[in-house]
């Protein structure tokens, strides 16, 4: 018997049962809190490899991959293949997304940094996010989590950023109810959003924030299996105002008033006294003269 599990994700688990139904293909389905596992078992390769082609025929984007354990594996796998590398930068989930990624073998050649960042003082500070933005539409809001995820991926010198920022619960915050998340990720040219929102309360704050995560990464999935084709719904990232770079013009130095009847004297006390020496001489020197001519004259 020949058996391999396909990875799912972004299907609820009514639409998922309903799509195998059609199909009348015999799988194992598997919850993986969030994901699902589709068990197939056949008795020869090539039933398999039929079985497998109508699968993700039916399911199309939402199978994520074949033999692949979760959804960071392929997101680390991806980012290889690629040559890219990723930061993050997470509020309500506070380094979940991060510690999920770097689970994975060989994480370290594509992860360059995670960053929780709760106040909005670091969210400014350090990632980046500009203070009009917090001050106009708060820190959990589509906005901030677009910039969180443009500046992270530039204080990480990576590829792509992601940003996670939203109300995990139990309570409100800022206004937003439990279960209101918003997820953002980044290239170098455009900014993609998620939205999420869900019953905080009734979910639970571990689940909203595991929610997030799993949006989060298949966010990247998506945009690391339609690479070099860009993924639609991006947003252009406005560039920054450039700024004319001039170089530092040196500065003025006024001179004393020595320096400007004598510039060859340095500063000092016998150069004060030889100054004042050379110029008592010289102005008795021209009253002599001038009272040698007026002598003359006369």
């Amino acid at each position: 018997m020949i058996s391999h599990t396909i990875g799912v994700y972004g299907l609820s688990e009514s639409e998922l049962r309903s799509r195998l139904d059609a199909l009348d293909i015999p799988v194992d389905v598997i919850d993986r809190d969030g994901e699902w596992q589709l068990v197939l078992t056949t008795e020869t390769e090539e039933q398999a490899t039929d079985s497998i082609c109508k699968l993700r025929e039916s399911l199309n984007v939402y199978v994520y991959g074949v033999d692949i354990p979760d959804l960071q594996s392929r997101v680390v796998q991806l980012l290889t293949a690629r040559g890219f590398t990723l930061a993050t930068a997470e509020s309500c989930t506070g380094g979940m997304l991060s510690e999920l990624l770097t689970t994975v073998p060989g994480a370290s050649a594509v992860f360059e940094c995670g960053v929780a960042a709760y106040s909005a003082a670091i969210k400014h500070e350090l990632i980046g996010v500009s203070a009009d933005t917090i001050y106009q539409y708060g820190t959990i809001a589509p906005q901030t989590a677009a910039e969180m995820a443009a500046g992270v991926r530039r204080v990480g010198h990576a590829t792509l950023g992601i940003g996670i920022t939203g109300a995990a619960g139990p309570s409100a915050s800022e206004g937003h109810p439990a279960g209101t998340v918003f997820v953002a990720m980044a290239d170098e040219k455009r900014v993609w959003g998620k939205s999420i929102r869900v019953d905080g309360a009734a979910l639970g704050r571990d689940k909203v924030r595991r929610l997030a995560v799993l949006q989060a990464l298949d966010l990247a999935r998506r945009y690391l299996e339609a690479w070099p084709t860009v993924m639609a719904g991006g947003t252009p990232i406005l560039p920054p105002e450039e700024e004319t770079s001039l170089p530092p013009s040196a500065p003025i130095k006024k001179r004393s008033w020595k320096e400007r009847l004598l510039p060859t004297v340095k500063n000092g006390r016998a150069a004060n006294f030889r100054l004042l020496a050379m110029w008592v001489f010289a102005v008795l020197g021209l009253a002599a003269v001038i009272w040698l001519s007026v002598l003359y004259l006369l």
